[in-house]
């Protein structure tokens, strides 16, 4: 009979749950309160108590995310404090998690910026402490991206990936089916390779489970201490086990495996973290006492490692997680577009950061002259900021941080740029820039007049290829549009700028001077000049059009678009190569916003958008270099739609704002898009600006979806392009800021241009400058292509795009020839432009040395896009720059451990054959020649002679 037992005990094992408490809190940069306030009120107070209780006690543990605060934290601290701080994390009692300096968005953030705010706060952490972040943890963001789990987990060397806001449907299906623990493989160009661990939290929420807060913003129902001595009145310790063990329990029917995790903290919390962890440390001795089962501090690393050796085969995912929404009538897909003002402003200085990053290489700098706008875009892609969730006040702060940063970065070029240019003998020009010559402001041109020799144009190239720009200048008057190139004058077009509601007419030029920069030289520059001369140039004037039956049109070398006067839309384009016409439509409209409608959530009030206007005046524009149909919608929306000479491109800008709140009614602003193309209900987004994401109509890939919420229910985040597609062709928008976007009808594309609600306990009422509502300005790109032409169309706007040229302006007293002999007026920082596939994403100086460079080559193409570029392509990086190379090493994508050190876990998956040694995998460098896959990123540490 023993013989038996121990029989059945071994072929039985008593199994044990393993609790890993995970000891956190979770500190947004900005939301309620601006950054700073947030440190000074309470964070600073929360790690002061969190690192004197892990001194008071070895075996207690907590996580760190956000380094915008801990490095604050960390400048303010003695030696003594610091050293006790690196003793904690060495011993592993204090672990940073994710490590970016924020805890960034993943809707609404281009990769670029991603990667670059985890770079900064993973730098930090390197040279401080000696370590690698190893674990994700996004447990705020609403949605997460496939771009965060390919290149944000498994590229920077994180082992998995935990966060709490999925779907509440999703999050049903996944309780049920113990699925809320899976391997996410978000990329079909990385394959297995980019296979990752990921955690969604049973919950919904990173808080605490009920009657488990010990914290002083703990609710008094759930914050009873545990009493353990019997002594004494209201004596808890049954009642405090059972709650935990009971929970664990709970917990654990939702889970594979033997281990589960409690997250232990909110927003804010362990200002007072002795309470926290005394109560906790009583809670594991007594239940451990207890037996069945056993609870210990852990970390989200500990806690992977015991999945990894669990022996569990995980299912598999492969699509993203958008839409996020929490209840059945609460989809988050308003923060898409949510304050589009700052969006873009985002977006612009991502930009001029790079621009000022390249120059700093060229000029031989240290780097401090981007350090104030790499914090401030940081701090921006919080989760809370470039999202537009933020209080009002916290978004001017964003915004003033990045005016800062972006003011000291233009010096820095325009000092950069002097040095470049400038030889022996020559003078210094002092450059300035016009931020606001989108509304025809810019001081350096508008103040050009006779009494000064000449303006010189600067205008720089980021990208790594030859390209192209027309370059718009505000003049104030007509004899002021003579522009020369390197060989003569060049064709000019002068036009009276476009009085909408974002102009203001006492400041802005009344003409805007157009030329055509050509072939500007990769990562380098090209210059024109602005001369004087007595003869004005020809003006291209509006032309009124009159409401009748006609038909007008707009022509250049590849389309010709028609217009319906008596509506003012366009309603044809006849591509000219092909002599084939498509049936295409814009128009403006708005969804009015129901009282639940708030900067996170968009739920309209009816499911068909009302049109703004049944008539748009016309005015028809027609020159040398352009040709547009200016559209009078109403008084606060207005738009035009542009065919530059030699260009497939067709742009359509638009102006929208303030917008109408008389009838006391909130609005979503938007403007669709027409075709005769049969798209099915299929539509594809990028993700974060990199691979496409494919999304149908009332459906969700992973679970059998119910349509509650229509319209918002159905809207996905675009960063930079959407399309839809046929048989034949595809339909492509290019965006120069973030919006959330649909396909609500065949053919059609909508997208969400600007919003403002009223209602409700945070309503989004951006009031502008004169207190009557925010003005826009915006710009789509249309790419309408042949299907087999259409990815290699789009993959050169997204970068021409985000990395726009770069214009700088200087007014100096010489002649053209006086110049030319004393400054360099075209040149570039490459021997070569790279291939039509690789864009050089970054490339600047690295730990304030400037003998060390980082650089990272990123493939435009994803893997399934109908390319022939979409393929790897091998280069010598060691021909790259026009640069003494003394070593180069290639690290993992945040730049703080050798590749080598990149390794990929091999999991248990269901129902499939885990093999990650595939075509996707990453070739050795051999110090020469590089290959990159498609949608690959390789990142570089140059050290020069």
């Amino acid at each position: 009979m023993i013989f038996l037992f121990l029989f059945i005990v071994v072929l039985n094992p008593v199994r044990t749950l393993n609790v890993h408490l995970i000891c956190h809190s979770h500190d947004d940069v900005g939301w309620l309160s601006t950054v700073d306030q947030y440190y000074t009120e309470q964070v600073q107070y929360i790690i002061d108590s969190v690192i004197s209780a892990l001194e008071a006690n070895p075996e207690r543990k907590f996580i760190y995310v956000e380094q915008a605060f801990f490095q604050r934290w960390w400048r303010s601290q003695s030696d003594e404090r610091k050293n006790i701080t690196r003793r904690l994390v060495a011993s592993g009692q204090l672990e940073f998690v994710n490590g970016g300096w924020s805890m960034h968005d993943e809707a609404t953030t281009h990769f670029i910026d991603m990667i670059d705010q985890t770079t900064l706060g993973h730098r930090f952490l390197l040279d401080e402490f000696g370590v690698v972040p190893r674990t994700g943890w996004q447990i705020d963001p609403f949605g997460h991206s496939a771009t965060q789990a390919a290149l944000l987990t498994s590229e920077v060397g994180f082992a998995g990936l935990f966060f709490a806001r999925i779907d509440v449907a999703d999050n049903a299906i996944r309780r049920q089916n113990k699925a809320l623990e899976f391997l996410w493989q978000p990329s079909a160009s990385f394959g297995a390779s980019a296979r990752v661990f990921a955690g969604a939290f049973a919950s919904g929420s990173y808080g605490p489970p009920p009657g488990l807060c010990w914290d002083i913003n703990c609710w008094l129902d759930t914050a009873h201490p545990i009493q353990d001595d019997p002594t004494l009145e209201d004596y808890n310790v049954p009642e405090r086990i059972e709650t935990a063990v009971r929970t664990a329990k709970d917990l654990a029917s939702l889970h594979l495996g033997d281990d589960i995790m409690f997250t232990l903290g909110n927003d804010f919390e362990y200002r007072a973290a002795n309470e926290w962890f005394k109560n906790l440390d009583k809670l594991i001795r007594l239940v451990n006492a207890d037996g069945r089962i056993k609870m210990f501090y852990s970390t989200p690393t500990q806690y992977l490692q015991s999945k990894l050796q669990s022996g569990v085969s995980w299912p598999v995912k492969t699509d993203d997680f958008f839409p996020y929404a929490d209840g059945p009538h609460s989809y988050w897909t308003g923060f898409y577009t949510s304050r589009p003002a700052l969006k873009h402003y985002i977006r612009l200085n991502s930009a001029l950061l790079q621009v000022a990053r390249q120059t700093e290489v060229w000029a031989k700098c240290n780097g401090n002259g981007t350090m104030l706008l790499w914090d401030a875009i940081a701090t921006a892609q919080h989760h809370d900021a470039i999202t537009g969730t933020e209080l009002q006040p916290v978004a001017f702060d964003y915004a003033l941080r990045i005016a800062r940063g972006a003011a000291q970065a233009a010096n820095t070029i325009h000092t950069a740029l002097a040095q470049i240019i400038t030889q022996p003998g020559g003078l210094h020009p002092s450059f300035t820039y016009c931020p606001l010559s989108n509304v025809s402001i810019c001081p350096s041109s508008q103040a050009f007049n006779f009494n000064t020799s000449l303006l010189v144009i600067l205008i720089y190239n980021p990208i790594a290829r030859n390209r192209s720009e027309l370059i718009h200048l505000p003049v104030s008057s007509l004899t002021h549009c003579h522009i020369r190139s390197s060989t003569g004058f060049i064709p000019v077009q002068i036009t009276p700028v476009m009085v909408t509601s974002a102009i203001n007419v006492s400041l802005a030029a009344p003409y805007r001077c157009s030329f055509l920069a050509r072939d500007i030289p990769p990562i380098g520059y090209d210059t024109y000049w602005l001369t004087n001369q007595s003869t004005a140039t020809t003006l291209s004037n509006p032309t009124p059009i009159k409401s009748t039956s006609e038909v007008i049109s707009i022509t250049n070398e590849f389309w010709n678009l028609q217009f319906n006067t008596s509506t003012g839309l366009l309603f044809a384009a006849t591509h000219i190569p092909s002599n084939k016409t498509i049936d295409i439509s814009q128009e403006f409209l708005y969804y009015p916003s129901s009282d639940d409608g708030n900067p996170y959530v968009f739920r309209p009030l009816e499911q068909i958008p009302r049109p703004i206007s049944s008539y748009a005046r016309l005015e028809v524009v027609s020159g040398l270099l352009y040709a547009e149909v200016r559209q009078y919608i109403t008084e606060w929306i207005s738009s035009s739609v542009r065919l530059t000479r030699n260009s497939s491109v067709i742009e359509f800008d638009y102006t929208v704002g303030p917008i109408p709140i008389a009838d006391s009614l909130g609005k979503e602003i938007i403007t669709r898009f027409n075709t005769s193309i049969r798209n099915q209900g299929v539509f594809f987004t990028d993700s974060n600006g990199r691979e496409f994401q494919r999304r149908q109509r009332d459906y969700r890939p992973t679970w059998n979806y119910t349509v509650t919420e229509p319209v918002s229910g159905n809207y996905y985040p675009m960063t930079t392009a959407v399309r839809i597609e046929d048989d034949e062709m595809s339909f492509a928008v290019l965006t120069d800021r973030p919006q959330g976007v649909s396909s609500m009808t065949d053919g059609s594309i909508e997208i969400c241009l600007h919003r403002r609600t009223l209602k409700g306990p945070m309503p989004l009422n951006e009031t502008g400058d004169d207190g009557r509502g925010l003005v826009i300005t915006g710009r789509h790109y249309i790419l309408l292509n042949p299907l087999q032409s259409q990815s290699d169309a789009i993959r050169s706007v997204q970068s021409q795009v985000y990395a726009s040229s770069f214009v700088s302006l200087a007014p100096m007293e010489t002649t053209i020839d006086d110049y030319v002999a004393t400054h360099s007026t075209r040149d570039t920082y490459l021997k070569a432009p790279l291939p039509d596939n690789i864009d050089l994403i970054t490339f600047t100086i690295y730990n304030k040395s400037e003998s060390t460079l980082l650089i990272r080559l990123a493939h435009l193409f994803a893997a399934n896009d109908q390319s022939s570029l979409a393929q790897p392509v091998t280069i010598d990086i060691t021909q790259l720059f026009k640069l003494d190379l003394t070593s180069i090493k290639e690290v993992s994508l945040t730049a703080n451990q050798p590749i080598e050190n990149v390794r990929k876990i091999q999991w248990q998956l269901k129902n499939m054959t885990d093999n990650i040694d595939d075509s996707t995998q990453r070739s050795v460098f051999n110090g020469t020649f590089i290959t990159i896959t498609p949608m690959q990123i390789r990142t570089f540490i140059i050290v020069l002679q």
